[in-house]
C-alpha cells in the first residue's frame, strides 16, 4: 500500500511538473513587425524561482524513489539471505533424517538375508531337522529383530508322500494338517518356522496354493537365485499390514545344478525370510513422512506402505503423487533380491516449523517500513509541490476558456501580463437580436436564459468551423472576428467572415422565428488593435475604427439582413459566392457620418435547417414556468 500510494503521488506530480507557475510580466508582441516592447529587459526566460521550484520537485521525487527502492532492495536481500539459511538448515536436517531411515531399513534387510543364507546352507546338508534343532539353528544367527516376521523351512512334498509327511509332522505338531486341503502333484509346505508364537497360523500352509507365491518360488527354483515376492497378505497376519517373502531355493546338491531340468529334479525346498512392511519401517518417524513403493511391480500395485491400517488394500497414493505434493522430497532405491524398492520421504510440518519461521518476513517488513517512512516524508513534500502545480493547471484551463489559445499560451509560457498587437487584415461581425428587449420583458428569465445560451453555444460551434474567434457577448449582442492570428489577406478573411455570417443568420432565423424574433448583422474589415486587459479578470478585446463601423452597421441594419460598407464591397463585389444589393441612399453612421452600404446574401439561396453545420435544440426555448 505504501509503494502504491507513493507511485500514484509520484506520477501525479510528474504530470504537473511541466507546468510553470510563475507570475507573468508586461510585454507586447507584434507579429506584423509593428509591435512595441514595454518591458524588454524582463521578458526573455522563465525566472529562477520557477526553475528552482521545478528542480526541487524533481529532486525530491528522485531521492524518494531511490530511498524506497534501496529500502525494498535491502529488505529483499535480508529476506532472501535469512530465508535461504532456513531452507539450507531444513534441507540438511531432512536429508540426515532420511538417510538414517534408509540405513535402518537396509540393515534390517541385510540381517534377514544373512539369516536366510545361513539356514539355506544348513538345510542343504540336513533337510530333516527337528523343530528344536531348527530353533537352535536360527538362534545361532542374528536375533529376530523388529521388521523380520520370521525364518521358515519349506520342504518339497510330493503328492504320493503327503499322508506320510502329515503323520510324521504330527509327532511334533499335534493336530498338524496341510492347508488348504487340495490335491496337487507337489506341495511346498511351511513345516518349520521361528519364532513359532507369532507365526503358528502359517504352519502347514501350502505355499503353492497361492498363485503369486508359486510364481515367485518357481522363478527362484529355476533360476537358482533369491527372489522377493510382490506385496502379500501373510497367512499369519493378525493386523492389516502387507508382507513379502524372501525366497531362497534349496537343492539336494552342494551347488545349484546347471540346467533348469536338473534344478527341478533335485529341488528340495525353500528357506523363506518373512518380512512385514510396517514393522520394517520401524514405526512412525516423528520428523518425516515415509512412503515405500515396489518399483518392479505393475503400476496398480506399487504401494507397499500405507498411511494408516485402514488404507491397506487400496492404492491411495502413487509414487508420482507423493513426489508432486512437496518441494522437498528424497527418493532412495533399495535393491532387495530381484526387486527394487523405492523409499520416498517428505518432511512433516513439525520439522518444517522447527527450521522455518517468520523472522525473514519480519526483517523484510522492518527494513521496508523504515525506508517507506523516509520516502513518505519526501513524497509529501513533492506532493505539495505537485498540488501547487495543479493550481497552475487549473489557472491555465481557465485562461484557455476566457482567452484565445494563442494568447493564453503566451501568458503561460512567457512572463507577460499585457499583450498588445496590431492586425491590419481583421474582419469583424456584430450580431444583435431584433425585438429582444420586448421579448425578455414578457418571458420568464429561465426561458430567456435558455434561448440565449443555446443560440450563442451554437454560434460558438460555427466559429470553430470557420476559424473565427469569439470576442465577447453583451446582452443579446454577439461579437466575433477573424484575421487576428495568422497572415491571411483581407480578402480571404472577408470571404470567411461573410460565409460565417450567412450561416449564423440562417441559423438564427431557424431558431428564433418561432418566437417572432430575428437577427441583424454588421460586418466590416480593416486594421484593429487587439490585446489583453485586466489582472485578476483578464479579457481579450479589439479596438479600432473598423470595429466601430461594424458596430454601427449592425445597429442601423434591418432584421434578417447582413450590412457591409464599401471596405468589403470593393473587395468582394465580383466574388460569385455573394450577392450585394445596394441599400440605396447613404446611411448615417453615428460618429462616421453618411456612408454607402450594401446588403449581402449568398448566391445559393436560403439554407434549410438540415444544411446548417449545427442544428440547435429549439425545445430548450420552451417557456419554463
Amino acid at each position: 500500500p505504501i509503494l502504491s500510494h507513493f507511485l500514484s503521488v509520484y506520477f501525479f506530480s510528474t504530470n504537473m511538473s511541466s507546468v510553470r507557475p510563475e507570475i507573468p510580466e508586461i510585454m507586447t508582441t507584434a507579429p506584423s513587425g509593428r509591435g512595441w516592447d514595454v518591458n524588454e529587459e524582463r521578458q526573455t526566460k522563465t525566472g529562477p524561482a520557477s526553475t528552482g521550484l521545478f528542480t526541487r520537485q524533481r529532486l525530491l521525487q528522485i531521492v524518494a524513489t531511490l530511498v524506497l527502492l534501496m529500502g525494498v532492495g535491502m529488505g529483499v536481500i535480508v529476506y532472501s539471505f535469512l530465508n535461504k539459511s532456513q531452507e539450507t538448515s531444513l534441507r540438511e536436517d531432512f536429508l540426515g533424517v532420511s538417510a538414517d531411515v534408509h540405513n535402518n531399513i537396509t540393515s534390517i534387510i541385510d540381517c534377514a538375508l544373512r539369516q536366510a543364507k545361513t539356514v539355506q546352507a544348513t538345510m542343504t546338508l540336513c533337510p530333516n531337522l527337528t523343530r528344536a534343532e531348527f530353533a537352535a539353528l536360527v538362534a545361532l544367527g542374528d536375533a529376530i529383530i523388529p521388521g523380520i516376521q520370521g525364518i521358515s523351512w519349506i520342504p518339497r512334498v510330493l503328492n504320493a508322500s503327503k499322508a506320510q509327511f502329515e503323520q510324521d509332522a504330527q509327532a511334533e505338531w499335534p493336530g498338524y494338517a496341510i492347508k488348504p486341503n487340495v490335491s496337487m502333484e507337489e506341495y511346498m509346505i511351511v513345516h518349520l518356522i521361528e519364532p513359532v508364537a507369532t507365526n503358528l497360523a502359517a504352519v502347514g500352509f501350502n505355499l503353492f496354493s497361492s498363485a503369486p507365491r508359486k510364481v515367485s518360488m518357481e522363478k527362484a527354483r529355476d533360476l537358482a537365485i533369491p527372489v522377493l515376492t510382490p506385496r502379500l497378505t501373510l497367512v499369519q497376519e493378525s493386523g492389516t499390514q502387507y508382507g513379502v517373502l524372501y525366497i531362497t531355493p534349496v537343492y539336494r546338491a552342494l551347488s545349484p545344478p546347471e540346467s533348469v531340468a536338473e534344478r527341478q529334479a533335485k529341488h528340495g525346498g525353500y528357506v523363506n525370510g518373512v518380512l512385514r512392511i510396517g514393522d520394517l519401517i520401524g514405526g512412525t518417524n516423528p520428523w518425516v513422512e515415509l512412503f515405500m513403493f515396489d518399483s518392479s511391480a505393475v503400476d496398480d500395485a506399487d504401494s507397499l506402505l500405507f498411511e494408516d491400517a485402514a488404507a491397506v488394500g487400496q492404492n491411495i497414493m502413487k509414487k508420482s503423487e507423493v513426489t508432486a505434493r512437496a518441494d522437498l522430497v528424497t527418493m532412495m532405491d533399495l535393491q532387495v533380491a530381484d526387486r527394487t524398492w523405492t523409499l520416498v520421504t517428505r518432511p512433516k510440518d513439525n520439522l518444517i516449523d522447527r527450521h522455518i519461521s517468520l523472522t525473514p518476513l519480519l526483517w523484510l517488513f522492518i527494513v521496508i517500513f523504515i525506508a517507506a517512512l523516509l520516502s513518505g516524508g519526501l513524497v509529501m513534500m513533492a506532493k505539495k509541490i505537485a498540488l501547487d502545480a495543479q493550481l497552475e493547471v487549473e489557472r491555465q484551463k481557465l485562461l484557455d476558456r476566457l482567452l484565445p489559445q494563442q494568447i493564453s499560451s503566451q501568458m503561460t509560457t512567457r512572463r507577460v501580463s499585457m499583450i498588445a498587437d496590431i492586425r491590419p487584415t481583421c474582419c469583424i461581425m456584430f450580431l444583435d437580436i431584433v425585438g429582444f428587449t420586448s421579448f425578455s420583458s414578457k418571458m420568464p428569465a429561465n426561458t430567456v436564459l435558455l434561448m440565449l445560451r443555446d443560440l450563442f453555444s451554437s454560434i460558438d460551434q460555427i466559429c470553430g468551423a470557420f476559424k473565427v474567434e469569439k470576442i465577447k457577448t453583451i446582452g443579446d449582442c454577439y461579437m466575433a472576428a477573424n484575421g487576428l492570428f495568422g497572415n491571411d489577406t483581407l480578402e480571404a478573411n472577408a470571404i470567411d467572415i461573410l460565409t460565417f455570417a450567412l450561416l449564423v443568420t440562417k441559423a438564427c432565423k431557424h431558431s428564433l422565428g418561432r418566437h417572432s424574433l430575428s437577427a441583424r448583422c454588421g460586418v466590416n474589415g480593416g486594421e484593429v488593435v487587439c490585446g489583453v486587459l485586466g489582472g485578476t479578470k483578464p479579457h481579450f478585446d479589439i479596438w479600432g475604427d473598423a470595429v466601430n463601423i461594424a458596430s454601427r452597421l449592425e445597429s442601423t441594419g434591418e432584421p434578417g439582413q447582413i450590412q457591409v460598407a464599401s471596405t468589403l464591397y470593393d473587395i468582394l463585389k465580383d466574388n460569385p459566392k455573394f450577392t450585394f444589393t445596394s441599400r440605396g441612399d447613404e446611411v448615417l453612421l453615428k460618429g462616421k457620418g453618411m456612408m454607402k452600404t450594401w446588403w449581402v446574401s449568398g448566391t445559393d439561396g436560403p439554407a434549410e435547417a438540415s444544411d446548417l453545420p449545427v442544428v440547435m435544440d429549439v425545445s430548450a426555448f420552451e417557456e419554463v414556468r
